[in-house]
């Protein structure tokens, strides 16, 4: 009895779990497109200031480039604990 009642409990848990994971979908892609046309950018202005000795330039934009892998790292791990929390609700909902 208790177990049905966590169940119909976690069923609305599970909808936001799958819309989520539908827009994080979405938003990867976008992004993923959005940061190749960036980073092939920020290479070449990095290649270009390191060609040029211009050292303070260079800095910053390896300080771009840490930020947005780092960023990239990220969304990468809320996107898979997004798909970790999905697949544990539909495991217990199933059983």
């Amino acid at each position: 009895m208790i177990r049905m009642i966590l169940k119909l409990l976690l069923l609305p848990v599970c909808l936001i779990l799958y819309i989520l994971s539908g827009l994080m979908d979405l938003v990867l892609r976008i992004y993923s497109f959005g940061a190749g046309i960036f980073y092939t950018f920020l290479f070449v202005c990095l290649i270009l200031a390191l060609v040029s000795k211009q050292w303070t330039n260079f800095g910053i934009l390896s300080g771009f480039l840490i930020g947005t892998t780092i960023l990239t790292v990220l969304l990468a791990v809320v996107g898979s604990a997004i798909e970790v929390w999905k697949e544990k609700v539909k495991a217990f909902l199933s059983a």
